[in-house]
């Protein structure tokens, strides 16, 4: 069990030096490192559980992602309830146990996004550590000691920690959008940075990108722009210390049409 602490997560807003940027992150011990797409270690007991009962620990997701997380879902439904079953047996999501004995969802919340809104009500948790014999105040505190929380909000300001447990929806049904957080993954996979164990990296990214990428308010925002001057900054010297920095692109045209047509109705605009 922690030692539980009166600590504070140190977060930065925009218009602070980029070196503050992912301060809030940079001395996660590399054991307890979960970022998307990471699975529980092997043989972790796992048990099925009400996607509706798992408690986000993050405000927001981007909804490109979840509406491509979507996609795969809806093949597995279209192969069958076994298919479906497999996938998800395979997809375990991790949670911390804590007062009350709730569970807390510390990644895969794009998954689990997913999930609910094509109607699946189950999947599959793993418990990474069990905190229900804390009081409320102690379980947070160990919360972001550990670094399990993403302490900004849909808008990449920061969110102390004392304030956070009021903000955080109840369910992934509340997680907000934030289209940055899109268009972050968007430039990795067209090549912009590499993929990172660091946690929340494409949410470090997301704020890097925030305030060099303006995004205007349209009916179908043009994604490949974005992605492109999303590239520019990413491979710029200013994003050097950032979680899977490349100065190189391996971006193709090929896999930047491929980005336009998986984001064109989905990554949300913001004035």
């Amino acid at each position: 069990m922690d030692q539980t602490k009166d600590i504070s997560i140190h977060a930065v807003h925009r218009s602070e030096s980029e070196a503050s940027l992912y301060s809030s992150t940079s001395d996660w011990g590399a054991e307890h490192t979960l970022d998307t797409g990471v699975k529980l270690p092997p043989g972790t007991p796992t048990c099925k559980v009400a996607v509706l009962d798992l408690h986000p620990t993050q405000l927001a997701v981007g909804m490109q992602q979840v509406h491509e997380k979507m996609a795969k879902v809806a093949k597995k439904q279209q192969k069958g309830q076994e298919a479906l079953e497999k996938f998800l047996q395979g997809h375990p999501v991790p949670v911390v146990l804590g007062p009350g004995q709730k569970r807390y969802l510390i990644d895969h919340h794009h998954l689990c996004s997913a999930l609910h809104k094509m109607g699946v009500e189950s999947c599959y948790a793993g418990t990474v550590c069990d905190y229900s014999e804390l009081s409320q105040e102690q379980f947070w505190v160990a919360m972001a000691r550990r670094n399990y929380l993403w302490p900004h909000k849909p808008d990449g300001t920061a969110a102390d920690v004392h304030e956070l447990p009021g903000l955080l929806p109840q369910t992934v049904e509340g997680l907000a959008d934030d289209p940055y957080r899109s268009l972050a993954a968007l430039v990795r996979k067209a090549g912009g940075y590499n993929k990172s164990t660091k946690p929340f990296s494409e949410f470090i990214w997301a704020n890097y990108l925030r305030p060099r990428v303006p995004m205007v308010l349209m009916a179908v925002p043009d994604v490949e722009a974005y992605v492109h001057k999303g590239i520019s900054h990413a491979m710029h010297a200013d994003a050097a210390a950032l979680p899977g920095y490349t100065a190189l692109s391996a971006a193709s045209t090929e896999q930047l049409d491929t980005m336009r047509c998986l984001g064109q109705e989905q990554l949300q605009a913001v004035e």
